[in-house]
């Protein structure tokens, strides 16, 4: 899906200089602290994660070929390196909300990765939909969340307000599209291929290695 503000791209060209020529977005504090997903064998990194923000629309097929084909072998190389965090951004005209909500309030019972990928399963490969009280409460089941506690987030707004929120802050710093990346806060990736992804991670890992020799 295109944007119709591209504020950063990542040009493999340029990566001798990737500190100075990519273009940076402005540090923006969050409402609300992250629930990035701690990849194993952190401790002892010689450097801070580079944190990955994964914008997402549970309705956008490259969205789910990302996380689904692209994501894990990157997983699997930066693991030590990453923190990632998927963030809702609905894109896709005329979808409904509902699944970016249901996805907030499985984040804030710690299973916001778990619900994307099943609510990537539920639209877009059985195509389901969830408007339904019982379908919603299968998608908990399935989880293993408490269905009295994911209706109360829903119906006090909570996960509402975070889905706004994260729109309001997307569209801050330019973002209408997924799927999109955002490294270290800092460098908003475009080209969201693996060898672009690996390339740009490469860098970074490359550089805040040498800054703690």
């Amino acid at each position: 899906m295109h944007v119709r503000n591209t504020i950063a791209l990542m040009n493999r060209l340029f990566f001798a200089c990737l500190a100075t020529v990519a273009t940076m977005i402005p540090a923006l504090a969050w409402d609300t602290a992250p629930r990035p997903i701690s990849l194993p064998s952190q401790e002892g990194l010689p450097f801070k994660p580079i944190s990955m923000d994964i914008y997402i629309d549970f309705y956008c097929p490259h969205c789910h070929d990302f996380v689904t084909t692209i994501l894990p072998p990157l997983k699997e190389q930066f693991g030590r390196a990453l923190n990632i965090q998927y963030i809702g951004l609905p894109v896709v005209e005329n979808a409904s909300t509902l699944a970016f909500e249901i996805y907030e309030a499985a984040r804030l019972e710690g299973k916001g990765e778990e619900m994307a990928h099943l609510l990537f399963e539920t639209l877009q490969i059985k195509g389901r939909s969830i408007q339904s009280i019982k379908m919603r409460e299968s998608l908990y089941h399935t989880l293993g969340l408490d269905s009295d506690r994911m209706h109360e987030h829903l119906k006090s707004g909570r996960a509402k307000d975070r889905v706004e929120q994260q729109l309001r802050h997307a569209l801050k710093i330019g973002l209408d599209m997924t799927p999109v990346v955002v490294l270290d806060r800092k460098y908003l990736v475009i080209d969201t291929s693996a060898d672009n992804l690996r390339l740009i991670l490469d860098e970074l890992v490359s550089q805040k290695t040498k800054h703690t020799l």
